[in-house]
């Protein structure tokens, strides 16, 4: 409806139970999941797309900042913008993000409301060239790994895996983080992919944002965060 490609990549059955095999004898479990892969230059069309169809719909603001959330009787009421416009509603679902996760914690207090931390992602983003992951790339797209640290059971896990794709940055307010993407049509050389850990914070390191902020750019401050594998020595 949107111009997204309607045909999910398949999973031969043998394949899939070859990797899973040689994974387990690796200590890795290897989930097997349908992929439909866009392009990054084919999700600007549908998203455009998308938006010109919601648009129809409903009214769309952009640039409005909302400072506040209206509340009575202990429920919501609506939202107050920067200019001072009042938007009233009787449902509201908050999303601002990491750039506006510290105006919602500030509301999230004014309001006393109960709030529970989820698990954090803690990785990085791993480039190598595009024959290493071939084997799999090539009639997967990507692999969904999981591995369970045997001191402390963490799952590890491999992410956003991008065959002949790049590797980007982005800025999320004073933060510069990194993330891969790849096209439809034109490749490169290199597959990139994220491996994360997932770990649940708690006192005295909640809320886990502001704690990695804060740790993250001390450890800058001193020593680089990343390094091209050539450049580390044995």
């Amino acid at each position: 409806e949107f111009g997204a490609p309607n045909d999910d990549i398949c999973l031969d059955e043998d394949r899939v139970k070859a990797l899973k095999d040689k994974a387990k004898r690796s200590g890795l479990l290897y989930i097997p999941t349908p992929i439909r892969h866009l392009g990054t230059d084919k999700c600007a069309h549908v998203l455009e797309r998308m938006r010109s169809y919601i648009s129809s719909k409903v009214e769309v603001l952009t640039e409005s900042e909302v400072v506040k959330v209206l509340t009575s009787d202990n429920k919501v009421d609506g939202v107050v913008l920067a200019n001072g416009t009042r938007y009233l509603c009787k449902n509201l679902i908050l999303s601002p993000g990491r750039e506006g996760s510290d105006w919602l914690m500030k509301e999230v207090k004014r309001l006393k409301l109960k709030v529970e931390n989820n698990a954090v992602d803690i990785g990085l983003r791993v480039e190598v060239p595009a024959y290493v992951m071939k084997p799999v790339t090539d009639y997967f797209h990507e692999s969904k790994l999981i591995y369970y640290s045997k001191q402390f059971e963490d799952q590890v896990r491999t992410f956003c895996m991008n065959p002949y794709g790049v590797v980007s940055t982005e800025k999320y307010g004073d933060v510069i983080t990194v993330n891969g993407h790849s096209y439809a049509k034109d490749k490169t050389d290199n597959t990139n992919f994220a491996l994360l850990v997932s770990t649940n914070f708690t006192e005295p390191l909640k809320p886990p944002k502001f704690f990695l902020s804060k740790n993250t750019f001390i450890y800058l401050s001193i020593n680089s965060l990343m390094q091209k594998v050539k450049n580390i020595y044995y």
